[in-house]
């Protein structure tokens, strides 16, 4: 008797007494057999919303050679297609849909004959755009105010914009994203929303979708133009902050939104205006200004009038309006006291020394004048110390006369540095007055 080997399994047959058949092929495949599934091939080489199922080709085989008759099926992220038996030739073709990743994979079913088979295939995903569209196009939303906006989504299909039609959430932020103000959901069966908003004023409210295996994400896009908050900052109005009459002054501002992160308003434009002082009455535009890079403007200008200023805008696309608050002109005539002196020199211990001078304003009509019927007042520096004292001094100082002259009869202690300051010893004013002080040149005097 004699044997023959095929696939791992002893064919026999007995005929008779020394007779041994040989099986054929198709047959000779018993329990344990190896079956491999070859030239296994998809017929997409992606999936989306509009092409979910994959189907898939190959054959079977056993040792090289086909067979027919072996269950195939194919399975997606867990989800299994139909099983259908392979062809006489080994070809086979089976379906399945993709519903997540696109991890797929071709099988043949296990049974008592055959060992089961596996193929991976990975059917890639390609994510669809998508788009946001508001019904009558963005509103302008002022702040602190509340709007209901509704409007529809749509995904770029295979044959242009459609709607999309799966349950869905919409986001809604402000502040470029960080602050959260209400969500919409989209319904199955309707591309529809509907959404009811209120602005801080922080910023455009955009809408967020975040996507999914099938959508790409949408962030930043603008469903409602919500203009910023803005507001006059880091400025000092007046430079100088005493400035004279028939001077120049600058006056300076800078817009910025609430949100500094945002940065500086630049390009915007501005308006300077004059009304009285303390701001009480009618205000009038004097100059027209545009903001620079880092959303500063400056302007210099007459000094003719005390006057209140400040600056307005009137708002843009993007921004908000702002007033900034007034700052007062405190409009001052320059003065100057000149030719003094302290004498005689040097003075007898126990007598008074005399403080002289002219006391002067600056005019934008006649230059330099004499300022009549104002007080002087003198202050001294002994020897070898640094502290001024107030002088006493007749009367505590006599006015100037019709021509600026003053004369002042003053008590010595000892040798000292002597001066005299009109107002106060303070170079600046106070209340209301119109004068700038003066303050006058020293002179030591020595007293024997």
């Amino acid at each position: 008797m004699r044997t023959f080997v095929k696939n791992r399994v002893v064919g026999l047959l007995l005929l008779g007494a020394g007779s041994v058949a040989v099986v054929p092929a198709a047959a000779a495949a018993e329990v344990g057999a190896r079956v491999a599934l070859v030239d296994v091939g998809a017929s997409r080489a992606f999936v989306d919303l509009d092409n979910q199922v994959v189907h898939f080709q190959g054959r079977v085989v056993v040792g090289g050679q086909p067979v027919g008759g072996i269950y195939v099926y194919a399975r997606c992220d867990g989800h299994e297609g139909m099983a259908l038996a392979s062809g006489a030739d080994g070809g086979f073709r089976v379906s399945a849909g993709v519903f997540g990743a696109g991890d797929c994979s071709v099988n043949t079913g296990a049974s008592s004959d055959y060992d089961p088979a596996t193929v991976a295939v990975k059917v890639p995903v390609r994510r669809q755009q998508v788009r946001i569209s508001v019904n009558g196009g963005p509103p302008r939303l002022a702040p602190g105010k509340s709007v209901t906006i509704t409007g529809r989504v749509q995904r770029l299909g295979s044959s242009g914009w459609v709607d999309l039609r799966e349950g869905r959430w919409l986001s809604f932020y402000e502040q470029d994203g960080r602050r959260h103000i209400g969500d919409a959901f989209k319904p199955g069966g309707t591309a529809a929303f509907t959404a009811a908003l209120t602005s801080d004023g922080l910023g455009p409210i955009t809408a967020r979708f975040d996507g999914d295996q099938w959508l790409e994400p949408l962030q930043g896009q603008i469903v409602v133009r919500s203009r910023w908050l803005t507001n006059f900052a880091q400025v000092r109005p007046l430079m100088p902050e005493y400035p004279h009459y028939g001077k120049k002054m600058t006056v300076s501002a800078r817009l910025m939104p609430m949100v500094s992160a945002k940065g500086p308003v630049a390009g915007a434009k501005l308006e300077l205006q004059a009304g009285p002082f303390r701001g009480r009455g009618r205000w009038t535009t004097i100059r027209t200004l545009t903001t620079g890079p880092q959303g500063y403007a400056r302007v210099s200008l007459p000094v003719n009038k005390r006057q209140s200023l400040r600056f307005l805008f009137r708002g843009s696309e993007s921004y908000a309006p702002a007033e900034g608050s007034y700052s007062l002109v405190h409009a001052t005539y320059q003065t100057a006291i000149t030719k003094f002196n302290a004498g005689p020199e040097p003075v007898r211990r126990g007598k008074e020394v005399t403080l002289t001078g002219r006391l002067t304003r600056w005019t934008t009509k006649g230059g330099w004048r004499p300022i009549a019927s104002k007080r002087i007042s003198a202050q001294y520096r002994l020897k070898g110390t640094k502290r001024w004292r107030s002088g006493y001094c007749a009367n505590g100082g006599a006015p100037t006369s019709a021509n600026g002259w003053f004369r002042l009869s003053c008590d010595v202690t000892g040798d000292a540095t002597w001066r005299v300051y009109y107002l106060t010893d303070y170079a600046s004013p106070y209340g209301l007055v119109a004068d700038f002080p003066a303050r006058s040149a020293t002179d030591y005097v020595d007293v024997r």
